[in-house]
């Protein structure tokens, strides 16, 4: 530990600040639960207010990636089996139905690769990250 690493602490927990001399163990509880405390409401569909990342504790963004998981699981089984088994025999004969059902699962792809570029995230430190930029190259 240097003399950085225990400013910091001290900073953090004491109640004094960087110059205090010591800290109780309800001084650290406290802070932990402070810093942890996100203030995030769950049910909210946006981090701040509309336009801003959206939060990814909320129903919507938990349910959208529920649907993306089942249609994934859903590509994985279908493609191989249908290219195994349902072969065409002529490149003009498509089977409608199924070309509709791979076209509105792809569509859900890329709405759910624009969406991942606006959800808020939780950095190393435990704050949340809602600048795009930031959450773009931590996606990419």
């Amino acid at each position: 530990l240097t003399e950085r690493h225990v400013v910091e602490f001290m900073m953090m927990f004491c109640p004094d600040g960087a110059k205090g001399e010591s800290v109780t163990w309800s001084d650290i509880e406290r802070g932990l639960r402070e810093r942890t405390n996100t203030g995030l409401d769950p049910h909210r569909l946006f981090m701040a207010g509309l336009g801003s990342p959206l939060n990814p504790g909320s129903p919507f963004v938990r349910f959208w990636r529920s649907c993306q998981q089942a249609a994934a699981l859903f590509m994985f089984m279908h493609v191989p089996v249908r290219i195994a088994f349902v072969p065409y025999p002529t490149m003009t004969s498509w089977d409608h139905s199924m070309l509709a059902l791979d076209l509105c699962i792809d569509c859900g792809v890329f709405l759910n690769l624009l969406a991942n570029f606006n959800i808020a995230y939780m950095n190393k430190k435990s704050r949340w990250v809602t600048d795009r930029e930031k959450i773009a190259r931590h996606y990419l």
